[in-house]
């Protein structure tokens, strides 16, 4: 699988390799644009620290640089509910990138006792381009650590969120 990852110059973490390595032996699948996407932009992160800290897509200031027109939305991981069944006393906090223009998720970065287990929504909702009015939908378990992203779509302000469905109204 490594020298597949050296071929195909794609970020040398043990989940791209086992990635390239299927697609790789996989002649049936082609290349697509989301490939691409998964390489390069959104390659999910873990540092198993403690806490741990855990990434996919943009940061804020790699967007601005690439001029983006973002913005960074945070959200207190320990008031969720499901934070306090978890441990007692968790501290964590996860953040968003949002391109404005676009409506998307760009961008997550979350600190916190097992964060890494909340980075795969954040890494489809970005691969995929899902638009935030769509991700509105997709409503979390109540009480777990998921309720976050719910947390976090709230946090952009019901103005924007409530503006995207005002075709229904």
């Amino acid at each position: 699988m490594c020298s597949c990852n050296n071929c195909t110059r794609s970020r040398s973490l043990t989940s791209n390799n086992n990635g390239e390595g299927s697609r790789s032996s996989n002649s049936y699948e082609p290349w697509n644009i989301w490939v691409a996407t998964a390489d390069h932009v959104a390659v999910p992160q873990v540092l198993f620290t403690d806490p741990q800290i855990a990434s996919v897509g943009f940061t804020e200031k790699d967007a601005r640089r690439l001029n983006i027109n973002v913005r960074a939305v945070d959200y207190e991981i320990d008031t969720l509910q499901g934070a306090s069944l978890h441990t007692d006393g968790y501290t964590g906090r996860a953040r968003i990138i949002v391109n404005e223009d676009r409506h998307v998720i760009i961008g997550a970065t979350l600190i916190g006792l097992q964060v890494g287990e909340l980075l795969h929504p954040a890494t489809i909702a970005i691969i995929c381009e899902i638009p935030l009015k769509r991700l509105w939908h997709a409503v979390p378990s109540f009480p777990t650590m998921s309720e976050v992203w719910l947390h976090l779509l709230e946090n952009l302000g019901c103005d924007e969120v409530c503006s995207y469905f005002s075709i229904f109204v």
